[in-house]
């Protein structure tokens, strides 16, 4: 355990690169040794807790008890995948500003009710993979937030809730899943579906991969989608329409990388949208018919939509984070 102490301390403690952040996260959540990282990491955070935290902010030093407090609870309950996932995104919430943060953290909300739910997050430049204490798998789009009661395991329904755009995998346990985002709520037993509802755009969609879900709300009624449907809900209009999709061009961006073979530039960028978690719009006469082939390969945003504009014969325009204009040149 002392040389994995060693790596972890002098890690929190100097400067990094990208690369070395990268390395030292996948170094960590492997499965060799790994109760000896997760004991040095630990050994490690408790170091922390003792220090004397420069910080003239009352919240920041809540979150660090709140921080600490879930991770006892997660050591006393024996959960050696659940731990491998909290010690990741609590080294990288400690490496920036005191706490750290690599590309995803997990921290527990609501200060004044202990142990009363748990917050997963991702961050605003990368995407996250969670697994729930069910099983259920979670891919968390860029800037998203879900957040689960603490007793979701033993809980009668399994629910969640969603601020941003997830993919899920659910496990079948004989209990009813939901996932309530907005004025929504979308309720399955087993099954691989796409959410998405974030004020970046006034449709939230429902998008089903695989199995049966059920999508009901008091401003749009109950639907059922059979997979390869996507309910969209326009909440400025009120109105909900359902159609048939190719549900890869919703969950695309779960993957690290991406290939588009000669595809018509409205499905690339329908794609590039949801990997990057912008707002893609075109003025002009583009024609979003004709054919590009692209390959992503985790790329930056401005990289991959400069590259698009010189393929599409458009003018690029990055307005913001959000924002993405493509303007006709003829």
């Amino acid at each position: 355990m002392g040389k994995k102490k060693d790596i972890i301390s002098r890690y929190m403690s100097g400067s990094f690169t990208d690369e070395v952040r990268d390395a030292f996260g996948s170094w960590l959540s492997s499965p060799e040794d790994q109760q000896a990282k997760e004991d040095a990491l630990y050994s490690e955070w408790e170091a922390l807790a003792a220090r004397d935290i420069s910080d003239s902010t009352l919240d920041r030093r809540r979150k660090l008890s709140l921080i600490h407090r879930h991770i006892e609870q997660e050591r006393k309950r024996s959960r050696p995948r659940t731990w491998a996932y909290i010690a990741a995104g609590l080294v990288s919430l400690a490496l920036i500003a005191g706490l750290f943060s690599l590309s995803h953290s997990i921290r527990q909300s609501q200060p004044d009710a202990a142990a009363s739910s748990v917050c997963l997050v991702s961050s605003s430049t990368s995407k996250g993979e969670f697994t729930l204490p069910d099983g259920t798998s979670v891919w968390l789009n860029i800037g998203s937030t879900l957040s689960y009661d603490s007793d979701f395991e033993n809980a009668a329904i399994r629910e969640v809730k969603l601020d941003g755009e997830a993919y899920f995998d659910v496990t079948k346990d004989g209990r009813p899943f939901t996932v309530k985002a907005g004025d929504f709520a979308v309720k399955v037993l087993g099954t691989r579906f796409a959410v998405r509802h974030t004020p970046l755009y006034d449709q939230d969609l429902v998008t089903l991969v695989s199995g049966s879900v059920n999508v009901s709300g008091e401003s749009l009624g109950g639907f059922t989608l059979s997979p390869g449907e996507q309910l969209s809900y326009d909440r400025m209009l009120g109105k909900t329409s359902v159609r048939n999709v190719d549900t890869g061009d919703f969950v695309s961006w779960i993957r690290p990388h991406l290939s588009l073979e000669d595809c018509p530039l409205s499905k690339v960028i329908e794609n590039l949208e949801h990997r990057y978690r912008v707002k893609v719009s075109t003025v002009g006469d583009i024609d979003l018919s004709s054919r590009i082939t692209l390959k992503i390969n985790n790329e930056p945003k401005e990289k991959i939509f400069t590259i698009l504009s010189f393929l599409a014969d458009c003018e690029l325009r990055i307005i913001d984070e959000e924002n993405v204009i493509l303007i006709c040149t003829k």
